[in-house]
């Protein structure tokens, strides 16, 4: 893989390469911490920065709500985003969500999970 990331404690063997309408995008997990136990890592052409996300189940099916993003893992303003973009970004973490296990994103979502919805919560800049 000819991408490398610009954001210090992205593993590169842990990245995920996806491709929606012509354009690739790459995200993985990054880690975590008591306030912020599941973070990610979301670039494409446009934007590069971490988010933060948590579950809500309800029987076997859970919703994904992303409450937060930074510039850097963990830390870090707010990234730049347009309005405009907040639907197509909306829409890859989906796939990456319905596709990869929350838990463990180089594996498939196990057969007794599914994914349901994802909400992104943080103030767009």
């Amino acid at each position: 893989m000819a991408f490398k990331p610009k954001i210090d404690g992205v593993n590169e063997k842990e990245l995920l390469e996806y491709e929606s309408d012509g354009h690739k995008f790459y995200m993985a997990w990054v880690g975590g911490m008591p306030e912020r136990e599941h973070a990610f890592y979301y670039a494409d052409d446009r934007h590069e920065f971490c988010f933060y996300a948590d579950r809500k189940w309800e029987g076997s099916e859970y919703d994904v709500y992303v409450r937060n993003a930074t510039i850097y893992r963990f830390h870090g303003s707010h990234p730049r985003i347009n309005p405009d973009d907040y639907g197509y970004l909306r829409e890859r973490m989906a796939r990456f969500f319905s596709e990869r296990w929350f838990l463990d994103p180089l594996r498939p979502i196990p057969a007794n999970e599914k994914f349901r919805n994802l909400t992104l919560s943080w103030v767009l800049s």
